[in-house]
């Protein structure tokens, strides 16, 4: 234990090992925020406080005793008492690139990034060949949008360590974003083949896949994600979308549901649920995950959108006016959409969709 927390791997692993590319093809624009996993739990970290604080009042010097509480507090996002122990244990043992590239990992942490940078670079002038430096630089460099020195510490991180996951999971992350899916593919698949148990490289996986038309493999992969991660949000998210592009509506709705039965607040969710039930004809279900959103976001368009199609294609007219014309007044402007959407086809006639079409020609 001692070795690897010397070595700063809790930091790598607990940070960004499992951040999420964006489902661009999915629509999931949700939170990629991004997701991290720590092989170790808090309640472990808030022991480990008080022995290594006991530690350090019986011991003179103590490195590991240093570098444990900075972990510690790292975890509890505690940056600045984070950083007092790690300078400590900089003062102790400053030729140890470890060391240096702990400071690095939380002066990025703390947004300084030029400070960050000289302690990564410090680390691999001690050590060329210390892989977590080129992490935490490829890491850095990500979160700057510096995508060409991100890939090139990644590459360098995995030309000293080439089986090393975290790098090969932020690479394909990085890949991902600018549009190379062929590469992510081989990039997760890599995380896939050294850790099969790791959920977040199944999901981005089978995402990448799905952009690459190879539908059946990224289902099997997300559904492994699912599997290994039951209460995967955006794993049952993204399954609900593909299954639902697909036509398998009953299947999508039960992974709707299931992101609802662990983040009731999840609007995308509840608007997608909605789309589903209506296809599925169940307008009492699909009008009540709408008002469910109404009830979060009373000036949502897309809901006040979705609540007229509804109306519309059970030919409550004068209902479907309604919510098209508080759309309109709410900043709807998808005119092209209004002229061809099926959904609307039972007022197309009336007087009341003419006049919303007037509006465009008014703006134009």
């Amino acid at each position: 234990l001692f070795i690897m927390i010397a070595w700063g791997i809790p930091d790598l692993i607990a940070q960004w090992r499992y951040k999420k590319a964006v489902l661009a093809t999915l629509a999931l624009a949700i939170i990629m925020a991004l997701t991290s996993i720590t092989y170790f739990q808090l309640g472990y970290w808030k022991d480990s406080i008080t022995i290594f604080r006991h530690t350090l009042n019986v011991t003179v010097n103590n490195f590991i005793a240093h570098t444990n509480l900075g972990f510690a507090f790292e975890q509890k996002e505690m940056t600045d008492e984070a950083f007092f122990h790690f300078s400590e244990a900089l003062m102790i043992k400053p030729d140890k690139a470890s060391v240096q590239t702990n400071m690095g990992n939380i002066l990025r942490k703390q947004g300084k990034a030029d400070d960050s940078v000289r302690y990564y670079n410090e680390a691999l002038r001690i050590d060329p060949d210390f892989y977590p430096a080129h992490i935490g630089l490829g890491n850095l460099f990500k979160t700057q949008k510096r995508i060409r020195y991100a890939i090139y510490h990644y590459n360098e991180a995995l030309r000293i360590d080439p089986e090393n996951a975290v790098a090969h999971f932020n690479l394909g992350n990085v890949l991902f974003d600018q549009g190379d899916i062929d590469g992510a593919v081989i990039h997760y698949s890599e995380v896939v083949r050294t850790e099969p148990y790791n959920a977040d490289a199944h999901f981005n996986l089978g995402n990448a896949l799905y952009n690459q038309g190879r539908v059946n493999e990224a289902i099997r992969h997300c559904k492994e994600a699912l599997r290994i991660d039951p209460d995967n949000v955006e794993g049952h998210f993204g399954l609900g979308n593909v299954l639902r592009d697909r036509g398998n509506l009953d299947e999508a709705a039960i992974h709707y549901n299931e992101v609802l039965r662990i983040q009731p607040g999840f609007i995308q969710a509840l608007n997608n649920l909605s789309l589903v039930y209506t296809k599925q004809g169940d307008y009492e279900s699909a009008l009540s995950s709408l008002e469910r959103i109404l009830e979060m976001n009373p000036d949502s368009v897309a809901a006040h959108y979705n609540m007229a199609c509804l109306y519309a294609k059970q030919e409550m007219k004068e209902e479907a006016l309604t919510w098209l014309r508080k759309a309109v007044g709410l900043g709807f402007n998808d005119w092209e959409l209004l002229r061809t959407d099926s959904d609307l086809d039972n007022i197309r006639k009336t007087p009341g969709y003419q006049e919303l079409l007037m509006k465009d020609k008014g703006t134009k």
